[in-house]
């Protein structure tokens, strides 16, 4: 997940997106500045971000001891 700040009518919120693009929660209230907004949203992105970060994994195809010793 990540934490982005959007432009507000007086300021500016936060908006927790999953890496989909996704809206995962958003803030409601108002900040004077970008890094108030986004210091508070990665405070929030950390108390609900429960799941352990995905792994990239390297995948192989599996092929019978027979036709990995013939190729």
């Amino acid at each position: 997940m990540d934490v982005v700040a959007i432009s507000a009518e007086k300021g500016w919120r936060w908006r927790i997106v999953g890496h989909a693009g996704e809206v995962v929660e958003q803030s409601r209230e108002i900040f004077a500045t970008i890094a108030a907004a986004l210091v508070s949203g990665a405070g929030r992105r950390q108390a609900i971000d429960v799941a352990p970060p995905t792994v990239a994994r390297g995948w192989k195809r599996w092929m019978p001891r027979r036709e990995r010793l013939s190729a």
